[in-house]
């Protein structure tokens, strides 16, 4: 079974986003575990509340930043935040509806597929796109782990 596991890979630089992708991560675990420790329902219902608040907050925080930061690709940001949006929506919206390990199945398997590499991916070429970002990058290059 996929794990819900941080790794220092997936940091872009910019200390409050990676705090926060750390905690989305975070909470994905706590779901996995839940599950597997065979929570009640009503836990790991609100785990995935927790999740789907957050995940929109750190979207929206995000969002912000690169606006403020100028960044060329804050517009692609914000579209590829509504695709992993309703992404994790259809997976919290068939909880309940199916068993619990096919809710974590497609739980971590969007983590891994989706918003690991975005994060590596999309949120670093926005951040490396401006000044700020570039700086805050190199800083976390040349620190010591």
């Amino acid at each position: 079974m996929k794990r819900a596991v941080w790794k220092r890979e997936y940091e872009i630089g910019v200390e409050k986003v990676d705090q926060e992708h750390m905690r989305l991560v975070k909470l994905c675990r706590a779901m996995a575990d839940a599950i597997l420790v065979d929570k009640d329902e009503a836990v790991m219902g609100q785990v995935l509340a927790a999740l789907k608040l957050y995940t929109e907050e750190h979207f929206r925080d995000e969002e912000v930043e690169l606006e403020r930061l100028k960044s060329p690709l804050a517009r692609r940001m914000k579209i590829a935040h509504a695709r992993l949006e309703a992404q994790l929506h259809l997976i919290i919206d068939g909880f309940g509806k199916r068993p619990h390990t096919q809710t974590l199945d497609d739980l971590l398997g969007w983590l891994e597929t989706e918003l690991l590499p975005h994060f590596t991916g999309m949120d670093m070429s926005a951040f490396l796109a401006t000044p700020e970002g570039r700086k805050a990058h190199v800083r976390r290059l040349y620190s010591v782990a």
